[in-house]
């Protein structure tokens, strides 16, 4: 068994394979220094063999040159347990010192790849997955083929748990699918964690809303969240992973597995991605949902790319379709491991959901399995929240059903002119739709 480590958009200020071979020795020994004179004469000439063993292989991976921008670095199963090692330990051997050489001018840790069956083992995937949210686990999707809606909650400070109690009873009444916390909202003084999960857990039972619960914190405080989450009835909880780390998440994932039969989803939520040890997206998806995430945030299209320099639609959503799918794919090593629903988020006009449900729809075989996480988009419409849902809910609905041959755009010109004021502007869903 071995561990394969992907990386990429390298660039180096010195010569790039001398590099490369520090970062290799760096990740096994925790040194630069080539010979360990003082440690070998002490050990013997047989520990100094072993330790050369276990320096990661070089591979570059486009022309085979030492000055690749894209290569990997292969560690030997003898370098990591999985099973009793915490996987931010992992992380931060790949991702941590090594990258961090004043040398190294850009690099990117792009992705990773286990060569057999074996560490697919140390990870639980999802408890309930892409295909029993949309079964069972959300009533409010009445078998519809259509895209999961969820209102984060906005704003994220400020609102005490009598005003969340009433924009979740608000968007309920609507049939939203799920209601959250934002990724900030944990435990303020004025919005009490404890309560919310008690006044919330009641006001749930008159919907078939689902409430997601934000856990974040250490191991053992958000085990005691979730459990109490359980204790009042709470069906989902969400996760910060770049704040609590990928090793939380997978104890929270086991301890649903054990202890509630899988019956308790996850939304995670990876929060100032791009600046956490230089994982990309790819990378940081693939192991969230490895160690537990049933819905994950998996990116946004470029609007100002399409709005504003008016490139094409589909250059803009073909990389969040192609997250979509590296989180849904089977593992052909792991057939255990369970889909995970990727989300996009869309805090402006419906009509920006709307293209990308059609869009999918025709040119990507009826894609409809993902969420559409909205906060301000919500919380911000011309309205209030029960009909902003309701409108919401109703475009999506629409965007799902209608022919797409002779498509007209769900009709919201009653708004036209408030959102307009704010700077929401209707898209041209007909013009996406073709593109």
């Amino acid at each position: 068994m071995s561990i394969r480590i992907i990386y990429s958009n390298f660039k180096a200020n010195a010569d790039s394979g001398a590099i490369k071979e520090l970062m290799a020795r760096d990740a096994s020994w925790g040194t630069h220094v080539e010979i360990l004179e003082a440690a070998k004469s002490t050990c013997g000439q047989e520990s100094h063999i072993r330790w050369q063993k276990t320096q990661p292989q070089i591979t570059n991976l486009k022309a085979g040159r030492p000055e690749d921008d894209y290569f990997s670095l292969t560690f030997a199963d003898s370098n990591f347990d999985l099973n009793t090692e915490s996987i931010d330990h992992f992380v931060a051997t790949v991702a941590g010192d090594i990258v961090l050489n004043p040398m190294i001018k850009n690099l990117e840790v792009r992705d990773f790849e286990f060569t057999d069956a074996t560490p697919y083992e140390s990870f639980p995937g999802p408890n309930v997955g892409v295909d029993g949210l949309y079964t069972d686990f959300l009533p409010t999707l009445n078998r519809i083929s259509r895209p999961i809606l969820a209102f984060t909650l906005k704003p994220r400070f400020g609102m005490t748990i009598h005003e969340i109690s009433q924009l979740y009873q608000a968007a309920a009444s609507a049939g939203i699918d799920i209601i959250e916390d934002d990724e900030r909202l944990v435990d303020p003084p004025n919005c009490r964690f404890i309560d919310r999960v008690k006044i919330l857990s009641k006001i749930q039972k008159d919907y078939q809303t689902v409430y997601s619960v934000n856990i974040t914190s250490d191991s053992q405080s958000a085990l005691e969240k979730l459990d109490y989450c359980a204790e009042h009835g709470i069906k989902m909880v969400k996760i910060d992973v770049l704040v609590c780390g990928f090793e939380t998440l997978r104890k929270v994932a086991n301890r649903i597995k054990d202890k509630y039969s899988s019956k308790i989803a996850i939304t995670v939520y990876p929060d100032a991605y791009g600046a956490y040890r230089r994982l990309s997206r790819e990378f940081i998806l693939r192991l969230s949902r490895l160690c537990g995430a049933d819905i994950i945030y998996a990116g946004s299209p470029n609007w100002a790319r399409y709005e504003s320099e008016r490139g094409k639609f589909s250059d803009t959503i073909e990389p969040i379709y192609q997250r979509h799918r590296l989180l849904a794919d089977r593992i052909e090593m792991a057939e255990q491991i369970k889909p995970t629903l990727g989300t996009i988020t869309n805090d402006q006009h419906p009509s920006r959901a709307e293209m990308i449900t059609v869009y999918f729809r025709k040119h990507k075989d009826g894609h409809h399995k993902y969420a559409f996480f909205v906060g301000g988009g919500i919380s911000g419409f011309p309205a209030d929240i029960a009909t902003a849902s309701k409108e919401w809910m109703s475009c999506l609905t629409y965007a799902s059903q209608q022919d797409l041959d002779d498509y007209n755009s769900y009709d919201l010109s009653k708004y036209d002119t408030s959102l307009s004021k704010i700077g929401w502007d209707r898209l041209n869903v007909k013009e996406g739709l073709n593109a």
